[in-house]
């Protein structure tokens, strides 16, 4: 019996996630053209590899001055 209880526990519990009526609209995080999409995902690109870069840098200058 105590099984049970635990089984209608967790099936209530994981029916208390649905709603029927959602409050928000998930369409509106997806872009409506793959152009910009494309750009966006481009740009996030190049900016991470120019970050990377300069963290590179900055560090073999900073491991040179130290040697000498």
């Amino acid at each position: 019996m105590k099984k049970l209880q635990k089984i209608v526990a967790m099936v209530m519990c994981g029916f208390s996630t649905f709603t029927i009526f959602p409050t928000v609209n998930y369409a509106d995080y997806y872009t409506k053209d793959a152009s910009s999409l494309i750009s966006k995902a481009w740009y996030k690109t190049g900016s991470n590899l120019k970050k990377a870069m300069e963290k590179v840098i900055t560090e073999s200058e900073e491991a040179a001055k130290q040697k000498i």
